[in-house]
Parts: C-alpha cells; structure tokens; sequence
C-alpha cells in the first residue's frame, strides 16, 4: 500500500471515530435521561399497585371499596390498568436502556481501536513532510513557509490561551473580594442601625480579607497586563481600594462615621464591579481572537495536508 493509500484509509478511520464519538455522547445524554425516567417511573409503578393492593387486600380502603358493589369492579379495572400502564413504561425504559448500554459498550471498544489511527496518520504525515523538505523544488518552498506560519500561529494561540487563563484569574479573585465587601456590607448597615461592637467586628473581619486579597488582585491585574500587550491588546485595567477608619470606628461607634464607612464600602464594590465588567469584555475579545486563531490554524494544517498527499499521487 502507497502513502496515499495509507492515508486515505487513515483519514477514514479518524473520520468514523469522531462519528462514533459524535453519536456516543447523544446516546450517554439519552442513557442519562433514561436512568432518571426509570426513577419516576418507578416510583408511579409502585404507587399505582398499591392502591391495587389497597382495592384487593384486606384494609379499611378496599372494604369500603367493596361495599360499593356498583363501582367497585371498574374502580378495580381501571387502577389495574394504571398499574399495568406504569409497569410497561418502566419496562420499557429499562430495555431501552439495556439496548442502549450494549451498544455503548461496542462503540467504546470500536473508538479505542481506532484511536491509533491518529497517531499513525501523524507519524505517516510527518515522515512524508520530512521527505518532502529535504527534496529540492517547489513543493519543498511552499511546506517550509507553510510550517513557519503555522508556528506562528501556534504561538499567537499560545499567548491568546495565557492571556484568557490570566484574566479568568483576575475575575476569580475580584469576585471573592466582591463576597467579602457584599458581607462588610451587610453588616456595615446592621452598625449604622445600631449593631455595636459585634458588628463592628463582623465587619471589619471581612474587610480584612478584602484587603489581604487586594495587593494578589493588583499582581494579578499586571500579569494580565502583560499577557493582553503579547496579544496586542491594550486595557487600563486597574482597582484601587481605599483603607478604612477602624480605629476610629471601633473607639468613637457613631452613626455619621458607621455611614461614612458605608459609603467607602459600596464605592469599593463599585470599582470591583467595573473591574470584572472590563474583565469580562477583555475576556470576550479574547475569546473572539482565539476562534479566529483556531480557524487559521485549521487552514494552515489543512494546506500543508493537501500539500502533502498531492506530493504522494506525483511520486505514485
């Protein structure tokens, strides 16, 4: 068998594993579903036999029932045919899953032997690829320029992917600095309405944890930074949060001072809120920047691809 023959049968192996993929993973949704309607459905099962059991057994329900002589027979039939009705759909549920778990089970075993088929068509690629750069001629020009702008965009995708991880950073942390001055918040306004040291305390505890976690949040935010000027974006992204008067508050507790650390509180909380809001817009920029990325790419792998089996029919 040719290279090009070993590649088309490649090609068609991984084709059929992404098939078999593709329908694996509405199978499992299925299987999924399934198993949760068996629940419900068991559940109705068992209660429609027991008002059966009810009807026919020896309880106060089923002699009274019995004493309705004019009711009782289709009172009987039709809770016989409730129960049979609930039996059969979780029957069928249940076969239906069976069917479905056997033929699961024969796709996995057909995904993993195909899953060499991936790596051999990449070791099959790259040996061709090789042969073709070390032979004078076009064809070995065109590949060279090819594999250098598809280096470039691994590593333009490279500084995109790191540019995301730093900014989901930034997001995390500013959001858990929001929890805490959410807290400080709540319990800023339990002080003003006369809380006492207690609250005090509350809030200054939670306020601390902010603060513990700004100076992370302000390194965090030059990484970003960094990571969005590689990517050729620029942002002014930054957060400041003010220091609060404990001292003052904890010694002279008083309504003008409890509202004034208040009011430091929510602006603090607002400037958090712009943070991950032009996070959150950076993060979206990003996200477009990547798709075209992954698409470049995809068309770069897909040349050099076609170049490669074009150079195998010349050499047949």
């Amino acid at each position: 068998m040719d290279t090009r023959e070993t590649l088309r049968e490649l090609e068609e192996q991984i084709y059929r594993k992404g098939r078999l993929e593709t329908k694996l993973r509405y199978m499992q949704k299925e299987a999924w579903d399934l198993r949760y309607a068996m629940e419900v459905y068991a559940r109705q099962a068992a209660e429609e036999q027991g008002d059966v059991d009810q009807l026919t057994g020896r309880t106060l329900k089923g002699f009274l029932a019995r004493l309705q002589k004019n009711t009782y027979q289709d009172r009987l039939t039709r809770e016989q045919a409730e129960a049979a009705a609930a039996a059969a759909k979780l029957e069928n549920a249940q076969n239906r899953l069976t069917e479905l778990e056997t033929r699961m089970q024969e796709m996995n075993r057909e995904i993993r032997a195909l899953r060499k088929a991936d790596r051999e068509y990449e070791r099959v690629l790259a040996e061709r690829r090789q042969q073709i750069g070390t032979q004078p001629g076009q064809k070995a020009e065109k590949l060279a320029a090819l594999e250098q702008e598809t280096d470039e965009i691994r590593a333009k995708k490279r500084e995109v992917d790191e540019a995301v991880t730093a900014g989901k950073r930034v997001k995390t942390l500013a959001g858990q600095i929001d929890r805490e001055l959410l807290e400080a918040e709540g319990w800023g306004k339990w002080d003003v309405m006369g809380g006492g040291t207690l609250s005090d305390m509350a809030k200054y505890e939670h306020l601390d944890r902010a603060g513990r976690m700004v100076d992370s949040l302000q390194k965090l935010i030059g990484d970003f930074r960094t990571e969005l000027a590689d990517v050729t974006l620029f942002a002014d992204v930054q957060v400041e949060i003010d220091g609060f008067t404990r001292f003052a508050d904890m010694i002279w507790d008083g309504i003008f001072l409890d509202l004034s650390v208040l009011d430091r509180i929510r602006e603090s909380r607002e400037r958090i809120g712009i943070l991950m809001r032009d996070v959150d817009r950076l993060l979206q920029e990003l996200s477009g920047t990547a798709t075209e990325t992954d698409r470049a790419l995809a068309g770069k792998e897909a040349e050099i691809r076609r170049l490669v089996t074009e150079a195998c029919d010349d050499a047949v």
